[in-house]
């Protein structure tokens, strides 16, 4: 028997550490403050820090929220990316068993 690693099997491997950089490492967050949350700055940050606060505006402790409907779309796009490339590797396997 073989140990080759598969097509498949490296497309679920690439495909993990994608979606473990985009939804732990690499999340998107506003920086906001005050009563009305009005936004510091956007970026991408670690999720553990998140919940620690960037310091002070005007009196307020700015704090950090997640931009879920970003992140929401990029594992949606990634997601849907990485189907399609799944579905053609099934479809040359096929084909290359019917040969």
């Amino acid at each position: 028997m073989s140990k080759k690693i598969k097509a498949k099997e490296k497309l679920l491997i690439i495909y993990g550490a994608i979606m473990f950089l985009l939804t732990i490492v690499f999340v998107p967050v506003f920086e906001v403050w005050g009563r009305e949350q009005e936004i510091i700055r956007m970026g991408h940050l670690f999720l553990f820090l998140s919940f620690n606060g960037n310091g002070k505006v005007n009196g307020f402790d700015t704090y950090y929220v997640i931009d879920y409907l970003k992140a929401l779309y990029r594992v949606g796009a990634v997601t849907l990316l990485f189907a399609v490339m799944w579905k053609l590797l099934s479809e040359w396997e096929k084909s290359d068993k019917t040969q």
